[in-house]
C-alpha cells in the first residue's frame, strides 16, 4: 500500500512517523529521568541529615574543648592565687638567694614550691661548687633574715667528688614574702 502513495506523501508520512518516534522516545526519557530523580531523593536527604549532625557534633566538640580549656585556666589561676595576691613576689626571695651566692658557686636549677594549706612555700636550689663554697653559701643564707629554714644535705657539706649540692629554703613569712 505504501507504493500507492505518491513520493511526496511517502516522505511526509515518514517525517510524521519519525517525529512521533522522537516524541515517544523523548517522553520515555523524561519519565525515566523523573523516576531516577525520585529514587535519589532519599539518598540526598540522608546525606543532608548526616552533614547537619556532623556539624552539630563538631560544634559540641568545640564547646567541650573550650570548657576543658577554661577549667584548666581556672585551675592554674587558683594555684597561683597565693603568689598573685601576695604583697611581694617570689622574685624577691629568689633575688635574695642569688645575691647571697659566693663566687665559684654555679646554680643549675631553682624550683619554687607554692604554699599549700598545710605546707609552706619554699625554694630548692640545685647547683655545683666545692665543699668550702657550699658551706659559705649556706652560712650566707642562714645569716639572711628572709630565710627561716636553710637545709643542706650533709653529703654536700662533707664533700663529694662531683661537687653537686641541693639547698632547700623556707622564708620566714610566706604570705608577705611570696
Amino acid at each position: 500500500m505504501a507504493n500507492v502513495l505518491p513520493l511526496e506523501s511517502q516522505k511526509k508520512v515518514a517525517r510524521v512517523q519519525r517525529a512521533r518516534l522522537i516524541l515517544a522516545l523523548s517522553l520515555a526519557i523524561f519519565v525515566l529521568t523523573i523516576i531516577l530523580a525520585l529514587a535519589l531523593v532519599p539518598s540526598y536527604l540522608a546525606l543532608s541529615l548526616a552533614t547537619t549532625a556532623a556539624r552539630e557534633s563538631s560544634a559540641n566538640r568545640v564547646v567541650a574543648e573550650d570548657a576543658r580549656t577554661m577549667a584548666h585556666a581556672q585551675a592554674l589561676v587558683s594555684r597561683l592565687h597565693t603568689a598573685l595576691s601576695a604583697t611581694s613576689s617570689p622574685r624577691s626571695v629568689v633575688a635574695a638567694a642569688l645575691a647571697a651566692r659566693p663566687d665559684g658557686v654555679r646554680i643549675e636549677r631553682i624550683t619554687y614550691t607554692a604554699p599549700q594549706a598545710d605546707k609552706r612555700a619554699g625554694l630548692q636550689i640545685v647547683g655545683n661548687a666545692s665543699r668550702e663554697r657550699i658551706a659559705a653559701y649556706r652560712d650566707a643564707l642562714v645569716a639572711n633574715p628572709q630565710f627561716a629554714n636553710v637545709a643542706v644535705p650533709v653529703a654536700a657539706l662533707i664533700g663529694n667528688s662531683s661537687g653537686d649540692f641541693s639547698i632547700t629554703l623556707m622564708a620566714r613569712d610566706m604570705q608577705s614574702t611570696f
